[in-house]
């Protein structure tokens, strides 16, 4: 019987258990999710983390999360606090990309949550944005609209690997909560032009992962204040 990432009744997760129900109640699609600026500065993430880790023992909402959650940042200015930034102001800001990029960090499937399109981009590759900005191509979108980023050869590897190392995870995180997530693995793969430049479909990403699950790979989630163990 495969594990869950947490244990159910883990206190800690008890508000986000009230918040997936309370979003199950609304039948949505969307589940917005205001981010203030302290939570940017201070490169919080666990908010976003426990929701996720909370979703996954709920099955019939974990499903409707894929590319579900909407951040909604809140504007870093004394003379409007709390009202919310637009989405070109927040897209543009520096310290708003590298805390989209700390959702993966702990969460490497982080991604299949996000979404709204630039900001997935951001959390599977936004520490490389800001490391090699000088290697990347960017040029202003016909619609004036943000800015298209060209990737060299070997970034653009690196971002392939990312996003099947994230639907891997994905299938482990989905797999004790009787969920095959193969549409949502499919879109991806597709909006990163995946299956055109690689061999990689997400056949053989299952099959990977049911190798995996017969080697006895598995996953758990550690506690922020659980000690590491060596080994």
């Amino acid at each position: 019987m495969p594990s869950f990432f947490t244990d159910r009744h883990d206190p800690t997760l008890a508000p986000y258990h009230d918040l997936v129900a309370q979003f199950r109640e609304m039948n949505g699609r969307v589940l917005n999710l205001r981010v203030t600026p302290e939570v940017v500065r201070n490169g919080d993430t666990l908010m976003f983390q426990y929701l996720v880790l909370a979703a996954q023992h709920h099955p019939d909402v974990l499903d409707r999360l894929l590319f579900g959650i909407k951040f909604e940042f809140e504007q870093d200015s004394p003379l409007t606090p709390g009202d919310l930034a637009d989405e070109l102001t927040w897209k543009a800001d520096p310290a708003v990309q590298r805390w989209l990029a700390g959702l993966s960090e702990h969460l490497p499937w982080a991604i299949y949550f996000v979404q709204d399109h630039d900001a997935r981009f951001h959390t599977i590759f936004g520490d490389v944005l800001q490391q090699e900005r000088d290697e990347l191509e960017i040029r202003a979108t016909p619609n004036g609209r943000g800015d298209a980023v060209g990737l060299t050869g070997s970034q653009a590897h690196r971002l392939f690997e990312r996003v099947l190392q994230a639907s891997l995870f994905l299938l482990h995180f989905c797999h004790p909560a009787g969920l095959v997530p193969q549409p949502a693995i499919e879109a991806l793969l597709a909006e990163f032009d995946i299956p055109d430049h690689t061999d990689w479909t997400y056949d053989r990403l299952y099959d990977r992962f049911q190798q995996e699950l017969d080697n006895g790979f598995r996953m758990r989630a550690v506690h922020p204040d659980e000690p590491e163990q060596d080994g």
